[in-house]
């Protein structure tokens, strides 16, 4: 073998060698990203479960004093600062139904995301709860609705932390 074949020959295998290490940091690097993506969309999806699993039980705060204030009365028919609670019901709802779609466009469980929606669209809520006047229909039949109402949407609560729990973090459990 001539000299001149040798130095194909090892020019040769050196290309191969630095075009196949240079393909392994081209993957690598891709794997990487691909990883850091996830990863992001990852913390991104359990930030927006927070914010909205905080919203749902500012919301069942909110109906619980509604249904206080309801139950207690008030003795001079003063029912400003329990209308104010109430009021709080429209912001409150959409900034579930916001954190809801945020969710829904990261998410892909389609499950989770379904529980998400039909929760942020089951708020509870009292028609005329201040203080009950003629003509309003049955008083007591509604309260027990919205009692349970509230009981539903705790529920709900409790049951997509835990399949969140369960789809995102192993199958590790809250309880």
């Amino acid at each position: 073998m001539s000299f001149a074949q040798t130095l194909v020959i090892a020019l040769c295998t050196a290309g191969s060698t630095a075009l196949l290490a240079w393909l392994g940091q081209l993957l690598i690097a891709y794997l990487q990203r691909r990883n850091e993506r996830a990863k992001y969309f990852r913390e991104k999806l359990l930030e927006r479960y927070s914010e909205f699993a905080a919203l749902v039980a500012a919301d069942l705060e909110r109906a619980r004093s509604v249904r206080s204030a309801m139950a207690l009365g008030d003795k001079d028919g003063d029912y400003a600062e329990a209308k104010k609670i109430e009021d709080k019901r429209h912001t409150l709802r959409l900034d579930l139904l916001r954190a809801s779609l945020q969710i829904r466009l990261i998410e892909s469980d389609a499950s989770l995301a379904k529980r998400v929606e039909v929760m942020a669209k089951a708020q509870p809520f009292m028609a005329f709860p201040f203080p009950p006047r003629w003509h309003e229909g049955n008083y007591d039949e509604r309260s027990e609705r919205f009692d349970s109402e509230i009981a539903a949407f705790d529920k709900q609560l409790v049951e997509l932390i835990e399949a969140v729990l369960q789809k995102r973090s192993g199958g590790a459990s809250g309880r």
